[in-house]
């Protein structure tokens, strides 16, 4: 499956566009636990991630490249995405007290 993604993000006055192509796409809902740490999210046959797009309903802790590095908190019912990347692994931890239930969705190579 090949094709293009097109975004734009627009804080305030500021709006940025953006494109990439992808040859491969994966779009999964999950439940992480309450309490898991470093739970890896299986890429579904993506390899490499050009743009990386996760929301969840509950705040997690995520981890790109390695599952221990820098922690990337996630906000409740905001999307998080990286675009413009490479991105060959990510982990989530949950300490928000409740069972999450999570979106994620890759496009790249």
């Amino acid at each position: 499956m090949a094709g293009a993604i097109r975004y734009a993000v627009t804080v305030g006055n500021i709006t940025e566009w953006g494109s990439a192509s992808y040859t491969e796409y994966t779009m999964q809902e999950i439940v992480v636990a309450n309490a898991a740490s470093d739970s890896a999210l299986n890429f579904g046959g993506v390899t490499t991630a050009d743009i990386f797009y996760l929301k969840s309903d509950q705040a997690l802790t995520l981890n790109v490249q390695a599952a221990a590095g820098t922690d990337i908190p996630i906000d409740a019912n905001k999307p998080f995405i990286l675009a413009g990347t490479a991105v060959t692994g990510a982990w989530v931890s949950n300490a928000s007290g409740s069972d999450a239930n999570v979106v994620f969705k890759i496009w790249g190579a």
